[in-house]
């Protein structure tokens, strides 16, 4: 009786109390091995093309599919990005009117504000 010759050809060589050789392999793919695209045709002529026009159609799905998640994150991001640009402005528009009309409190507060939504994701994102 064969002893297996490592660990990596532990599955693959093996004699059978009976001594018959039994093998094992293992596949790993988005499409079925080619003699299995093989078997497929003898049985359903035509049948691995269909395949493959199948895979290719789901591949261009979901390509098409994280585009469009990609260019919304985009969006979203520029949206964000422009309300705080336009909230920034307005607490730095009204720091200047308190300012002239001598409200200094109210003045630095809306400052802060103002700047606390510039130095905030900033400081959110050096801490990751």
């Amino acid at each position: 009786m064969a002893q297996p010759r490592s660990k990596s050809q532990a599955v693959r060589d093996r004699v059978a109390s009976d001594g018959n050789i039994v093998v094992a392999e293992h596949y790993s793919a988005p499409l079925p091995h080619p003699q299995i695209l093989a078997d497929y045709d003898k049985v359903i002529p035509g049948a691995a093309n269909k395949i493959f026009s199948e895979f290719e159609k789901n591949s261009a799905f979901l390509r098409e599919l994280q585009e469009k998640e990609m260019n919304a994150a985009i969006t979203r991001d520029k949206r964000g990005q422009w309300m705080a640009y336009s909230l920034t402005l307005f607490a730095f528009c009204v720091s200047a009117y308190a300012i002239y009309c001598g409200a200094y409190l109210v003045a630095s507060v809306s400052a802060t504000a103002g700047l606390g939504h510039i130095i905030g994701p900033f400081l959110k994102k050096s801490k990751k």
